[in-house]
């Protein structure tokens, strides 16, 4: 994995990557997230969360009364939390935008697993 990771030079690079986490989170949970551990359902849910709830919340809220774009709000604000909880310096905060925007791939990755039908659910 580390020399892997090393030749990740580009965003599609990463993109990919972080699609084949979701699609492993929504894996390991499907088949060991039954268990006490909960192996891998905080981080499948937490991409559904973040990467298709909360756009989709805003979106529909936001047609009805302009309050609703507020709840896109919460990805800043998530990203200067987890910047400051890491200590706040340069590398802190790319890790943290990386961490926010990555949720929208982890959830790709979530919803392509369903859809192909590997074991993970069906797609209705």
């Amino acid at each position: 994995m580390t020399w892997h990771d090393a030749g990740l030079l580009r965003f599609g690079q990463w993109w990919r990557r972080m699609v084949r986490a979701g699609h492993a989170f929504a894996e390991g949970a499907a088949l060991h997230g039954h268990g006490p551990e909960r192996h891998w359902v905080k981080e499948t849910r937490r991409a559904l969360v973040w990467g298709v709830a909360l756009p989709l919340l805003a979106v529909g809220i936001g047609l009805v009364t302009p309050w609703g774009w507020l709840l896109l709000a919460a990805y800043p604000a998530q990203v200067l939390r987890l910047a400051l909880r890491d200590g706040g310096d340069r590398f802190a905060w790319e890790r943290a935008l990386h961490a926010v925007i990555g949720r929208f791939a982890e959830a790709r990755g979530r919803l392509a697993s369903t859809c192909r039908g590997s074991g993970v659910g069906g797609c209705g």
